[in-house]
């Protein structure tokens, strides 16, 4: 609960950010891109913490962690591919995202078969 109180705020001081910066004529769309997401992240933590009460939120929350961070992953390889070596390609842009969904379903597996025992 602890890390996603700290997302929220996080994410409600990119949006500020992002805001301060778009009505001053500087580019603010990213903050505001990134804040936005993060504050939808934070609403579904908060709905699996009220839905599973319990033993069953830390359950839920790690398999949502598990996923986002490879999530992230996902997203640098892809960053890396385009931008860093300037493989603007649709390979570049699919295979990292096929390959980490498999990844993502096999640990998701994995932690729910060592849960349900």
């Amino acid at each position: 609960m602890l890390i996603s109180g700290a997302m929220l705020l996080s994410a409600l001081a990119k949006i500020g950010i992002g805001i301060y910066n778009y009505t001053n004529g500087s580019n603010g769309i990213l903050f505001l891109f990134f804040g936005g997401g993060g504050l939808f992240l934070t609403a579904g933590d908060y709905l699996v913490f009220k839905k599973y009460p319990g033993k069953g939120t830390e359950i839920k929350w790690l398999l949502n962690h598990i996923s986002r961070m490879i999530g992230a992953l996902i997203a640098s390889i892809t960053a890396f591919l385009v931008v860093g070596l300037s493989t603007n390609s649709l390979f570049a842009w699919i295979v990292p995202s096929l390959i980490g969904t498999i990844f993502i379903m096999y640990w998701l597996r994995k932690m729910k078969a060592k849960f349900n025992r």
